[in-house]
């Protein structure tokens, strides 16, 4: 099941990825305390409107508004304001208005099933498995009901997290607790430059771009396009020749619609990034997002850039797609990844670990713990060893949003999620590896 506007596509605020699951946010949301001074009836009329066109986000803000502001609201608005509350990732919100419903199966049909979809994302595993067996039993002998199938596939998903334990090979720390700045608004961070720099992407309510993050760990403003974040910049990788990078865009079409398309660009001395050029038509259509690019190597040092899209041709939402580098150093056309790793979900996020020739991603698909869970498949292109993707294990997934994983070098990992919260915009980044583990094991004997 999916309905997409990140995590439909179509947020006049904010571009995001989602899938009545979770929402990743790029730009800016609308203030609730503009909205507030309108009048309530015409905060409702604009409400529906934005319900009725798909745009949940910013419907979710004038339901909200109507209710803070005390407005009787009707079964169908407690409703709506759930449901938009749920596209938004704000889960607290859409457990309440949920709950007040559970009596009324008639009037909406699914809420048990949408209640315990909620309950999963916040972690109440077993609460969900009991409400998704409600909908089970009273939906069982309805022919071509989609919802049934789904519902027992998040009954093993949920039964299977209640019962596996923490991983003890791999440790987990936040880094807002280990470098200046990683707490608040930084969301993926990149491989290093020649220099030693990383790049982060950070977000607050001006938008997203790119920051520095100096060997001391430092973070530090950059100039230009990447730095500033009315051009809503993200998603960066940096090649291994520490010279160029890649990333990803967020503006406005034509039309007036968000789009994200993939650009690159040369990094200098002091870690700026200039010669900024979008990638062409085989990988940027008009009309479509792309977005999350990483890098592979053939055995003859061939690039092939992976990464999210919405292109046509993929099985639903955001799947992962490839295109090959030619020698005149314009991309091929892109291809689908394949059933094997796309799903009618989304797939977002994509990472290439050359040395083990593994891609890990991040899909929101009801077998996982909670929102998007990150997967690995071994291989390239269309050549995959496995016949599905492995689930990476906790603590790297949890009932929250994993994603943007990378790896180094140097043993360490990188991912971020938003675990510890209920609003699918708190990402915060973590850091793993073998070494925290054995020093975690060691201070407990």
């Amino acid at each position: 099941m999916k309905t997409i506007i990140l995590f439909s596509v179509t947020c006049i605020f904010c571009f995001s990825l989602t899938s009545a699951d979770t929402t990743i946010y790029f730009g800016n949301t609308p203030k609730i305390s503009e909205i507030k001074k309108q009048h309530p009836k015409n905060i409702e009329y604009k409400a529906d409107q934005l319900y009725n066109s798909g745009n949940y986000s910013g419907a979710y803000m004038h339901y909200l508004a109507l209710k803070q502001l005390n407005v009787r609201q009707s079964a169908e608005n407690i409703y709506r304001l759930g449901k938009t509350a749920v596209e938004y990732g704000h889960y607290a919100t859409a457990k309440e208005s949920f709950r007040k419903l559970l009596n009324k199966g008639k009037k909406f049909p699914e809420i048990n099933f949408e209640y315990a979809n909620v309950l999963k994302r916040m972690g109440d595993y077993q609460s969900a498995i009991a409400f998704y067996h409600q909908y089970i039993q009273d939906h069982l002998y309805e022919k071509h009901n989609e919802y049934l199938k789904l519902a027992r596939t998040n009954v093993r998903s949920c039964s299977k997290a209640m019962r596996t334990p923490l991983d003890a090979k791999i440790g987990v720390r936040n880094l807002g607790s280990a470098a200046l700045g990683f707490g608040k608004n930084v969301v993926a961070l990149s491989q290093t430059t020649q220099q030693g720099i990383r790049y982060v992407e950070y977000r607050d309510e001006k938008g997203s771009c790119l920051k520095k993050v100096m060997p001391n760990m430092e973070i530090k403003e950059m100039k230009g396009i990447a730095g500033d974040p009315d051009f809503n910049v993200g998603s960066p990788y940096v090649a291994k020749d520490g010279q160029t990078v890649y990333f990803t865009q967020n503006r406005p079409n034509s039309k007036g619609e968000l789009e994200a398309k993939i650009y690159v660009g040369t990094i200098d001395s002091e870690g700026e990034i200039g010669s900024i050029r979008k990638l062409g038509s085989g990988i940027n259509r008009m009309g479509y997002s792309s977005l999350s690019p990483t890098l592979a190597y053939t055995e003859y040092g061939q690039e092939i850039l992976y990464f999210t899209s919405t292109l046509p041709g993929g099985y639903g939402g955001y799947d992962i797609w490839y295109s090959v580098k030619m020698s005149n150093g314009k991309f091929t056309m892109a291809y689908n990844l394949g059933r094997r790793i796309n799903s009618n979900d989304n797939e977002i996020t994509p990472f290439y670990n050359q040395t083990n020739k593994e891609l890990y991603y991040s899909s929101n698909i009801p077998k996982g713990y909670g929102g998007y869970d990150v997967y690995k498949m071994t291989g390239n292109k269309k050549y995959w060893v496995n016949d599905e993707a492995t689930h990476l294990p906790k603590p790297i997934n949890s009932h929250g949003d994993d994603c943007y994983f990378i790896l180094d070098n140097n043993g360490n990992g990188f991912f971020t999620s938003n675990r510890n919260s209920d609003k699918a915009e708190h990402l915060k980044v973590y850091q793993f590896n073998e070494q925290m583990s054995a020093q975690s094991q060691n201070k407990k004997k």
